[in-house]
């Protein structure tokens, strides 16, 4: 699997693709499916939140939005989310 990347983080990795569908409100055709690890260096600028209901989800989750882009290289490679 390649590098996906995106603005959208989470502090700790949810515990199955439908748990991070449901507590993130994630659009039908986000399945979830894969996790990856992201080096988010020093002094990088974040927006801390929590997911609102949408798309027939509760939300809740707690997320992180980059608010300036991190290298490439920073991304890790995506593994399969059960």
């Amino acid at each position: 699997m390649g590098n996906l990347q995106g603005a959208w983080l989470t502090s700790r990795p949810p515990g199955s693709s439908a748990f991070a569908r449901e507590a993130l409100a994630l659009p039908a055709e986000n399945t979830a499916s894969f996790i990856q690890k992201v080096v988010v260096p020093a002094g990088t600028r974040l927006q801390r939140s929590r997911a609102l209901p949408a798309f027939g989800r509760r939300g809740g989750g707690e997320r992180f939005r980059l608010l300036e882009e991190i290298p490439a290289q920073n991304f890790g490679t995506g593994v399969p989310l059960r």
